[in-house]
């Protein structure tokens, strides 16, 4: 397979996968763009990168850093030097409502208020642990892990060394893009139905999704 083709595929996969991690490397000058129609959490664990969301100024971003593109963005990133990027690729809903600071603002909106938020791209480093979260994640790859059920574990696990690892502020600057009323209301009603099933389940009632 060409380059042209290596870049259309990874393009195809942050389009069409779903809560499914993607990994891949680029070579130095690599370009994608794309208008994005996933959220895409993304981990730039080896080199350096050009980023650019609309309405921003292009940002540069060395490894190792994670940062957020949410959907319905355009979207453009061109490798600098030889790279390396994980990412998650989420579209309708991605569990984060045990983050203490997420849980914060579903139960009262205004805390948003009160926190310095970024109007830029965001960008955290990927600390200590969560680089071996990446790397083991990786490892898991070459032997095959990459069913539904490990993804889902895995992404819960991300958001659970998430919520351990960065303070509130962070987790909100993080994840703002995302966190507007119709996400937030989304979550709500997400969560109590999965509460409401486990009840209809263990009364051997059944529930229709």
């Amino acid at each position: 397979m060409n380059e042209k083709s290596l870049l259309e595929t990874y393009c195809s996969n942050l389009e069409n996968t779903e809560n499914r991690f993607v990994l891949t490397k680029f070579d130095p000058e690599d370009k994608i763009d794309l208008f994005t129609k996933n959220h895409l959490i993304v981990f730039l664990t080896k080199g350096s990168v050009r980023i650019q969301i609309e309405p921003n100024k292009p940002f540069h971003v060395d490894a190792p850093s994670m940062f957020l593109v949410p959907k319905g963005k355009y979207y453009e990133r061109v490798a600098l030097t030889t790279s390396e990027m994980l990412v998650l690729p989420f579209r309708s809903h991605l569990d984060i409502s045990y983050i203490s600071a997420i849980k914060s603002t579903e139960d009262n909106q205004t805390l948003l208020g009160n926190v310095q938020l970024s109007d830029s791209l965001y960008v955290l480093e990927i600390k200590p642990m969560l680089i071996n979260y990446v790397d083991l994640l990786k490892e898991a790859f070459s032997v095959g892990f990459t069913d539904a059920d490990f993804f889902s574990l895995k992404i819960k696990e991300l958001m659970f060394l998430i919520e351990r690892i960065y303070s509130p502020e962070e987790q909100l600057n993080f994840f703002y893009p995302i966190l507007n009323n119709d996400y937030v209301f989304s979550d709500f009603i997400y969560n109590n139905y999965k509460k409401l099933k486990f009840r209809k389940l263990k009364t051997g009632v059944a529930i229709k999704a």
